[in-house]
């Protein structure tokens, strides 16, 4: 970047060389494969899903089906392949039309996950501890 550019200008062409890095587009993580630490003893929780107003249905079926042709979800036949996990989901409208689809894993998965004693911080605590700096680097 050259010299008298302004900040805008600056972050335009930062934003622009790295593009993909910060597309809308939901993308998977090459290279690298999640491993997550049960406890000792967990075993798989199934649960019924909770009941769906009859107006959302035809919203998150269609946000379902998205997410499929996006590769987020992926459809499992029962009939092949037995279901041992199995979450609720919670559904909350967007203003937009849209719908937000959640998974409430506080009775399923979350009580058998080893918790990581130093987990990433997060981008707010980031920011807050280097709040009124004069220099970062």
């Amino acid at each position: 970047l050259e010299n008298g550019n302004t900040t805008s200008t600056q972050l335009g062409a930062l934003l622009e060389h790295y593009s993909e890095l910060f597309s809308e587009k939901p993308s998977t993580i090459l290279g690298h494969k999640a491993v997550i630490h049960m406890k000792e003893g967990a075993t798989p929780r199934l649960f019924s899903a909770r009941p769906l107003l009859f107006p959302m249905r035809k919203a998150v079926e269609a946000e379902i089906q998205r997410l499929v042709e996006k590769n987020v979800l992926e459809h499992v036949d029962s009939s092949v392949t037995p279901i041992e996990w199995a979450s609720p989901i919670v559904c909350v409208p967007k203003t937009s039309g849209g719908i937000w689809i959640c998974v409430d894993f506080k009775a399923t998965f979350n009580p058998q996950v080893h918790v990581d004693p130093n987990p990433l911080p997060r981008f707010e605590d980031i920011i807050s501890k280097i709040s009124g700096s004069k220099c970062s680097t």
